[in-house]
């Protein structure tokens, strides 16, 4: 991999993510609220992920290849083999922390229909998942230049990442095989502080007003929310009292049930 050239960030960068593809954001309600009062979406740094150690690093084979690229460049420019050996490595690491650090998503899924482990995972019992399409979602982010991809699940031990013209969202569009049952679908943006100096990519996000922990990035909501289902194992009165919230906000997009206590 040559460093020194211009690093993509083409829009829709894993084939398959088309606009009529539905995908579902689980949440809890403190996190609809947030969404609902700042209308906005919140965008997690990779680095905060912390239910993988292993999100936004690379393959072991990968790390192997940049790394082996980067030391036959240094040694191409006359240091010696050892010296360049560590400072290969060391830029490799920091290519990761880089990436960890900058990369900024938000993440929904893919799975046809509701997914059971997902509803349990991150939405818990007083629950909900927001319904929209992946053209909705492309269009509501558009002014933060967002960029969608499908995550590729594979084998950090044997696979080697296809960065294509050296993408840098590559490594948070990868994740280990373990995951697949997310189906994931993730928006991604730059942090507004990056080093695109030596990210070599435009600062996507310097607009972008910082949460916590992460980004909060303005959307309209009207455009991107189809609707929202309730966790199954909601007790029957959060069902109201999610549809009094959304009305108080000013929205009017339907609330339902999960089919899943249907037992069909």
């Amino acid at each position: 991999m040559n460093t020194t050239d211009p690093i993509q960030t083409d829009p829709f960068i894993v084939a398959g993510v088309y606009d009529d593809l539905h995908v579902w954001r689980y949440l809890n309600l403190a996190k609809y609220v947030s969404m609902l009062s700042t209308s906005s979406l919140y965008f997690s740094p990779l680095e905060s992920m912390t239910d993988d150690p292993r999100e936004g690093t690379l393959s072991t084979p990968t790390r192997q290849a940049m790394k082996q690229a980067l030391q036959q460049q240094l040694e191409d420019a006359g240091l010696d083999g050892s010296i360049a050996d560590k400072s290969a490595e060391s830029q490799t690491d920091d290519y990761e922390k880089t990436i960890r650090k900058w990369v900024f998503v938000n993440c929904w899924s893919a799975h046809e229909g509701e997914s059971a482990a997902l509803w349990k995972i991150y939405a818990g019992d007083f629950g909900l998942a927001v319904r929209t399409t992946a053209g909705h979602l492309k269009n509501a982010t558009a002014s933060s230049s967002a960029q969608l991809g499908f995550v590729t699940y594979t084998n950090y031990k044997n696979k080697v990442f296809r960065f294509g013209n050296a993408n840098i969202f590559t490594p948070a569009l990868h994740k280990r095989r373990e995951f697949n049952y997310e189906t994931e679908v993730r928006a991604l943006i730059l942090g507004p502080r990056a080093s695109t100096q030596s990210l070599a990519v435009p600062d996507l996000a310097s607009s972008q007003p910082e949460a916590e922990h992460g980004l909060l990035v303005p959307v309209d909501l009207r455009q991107l929310v189809q609707g929202i289902t309730i966790s199954p194992t909601s007790p029957r009165w959060f069902l109201d009292t999610v549809r009094d919230l959304t009305k108080r906000y000013g929205f009017d997009w339907s609330v339902n049930y999960s089919s899943l206590i249907d037992g069909e």
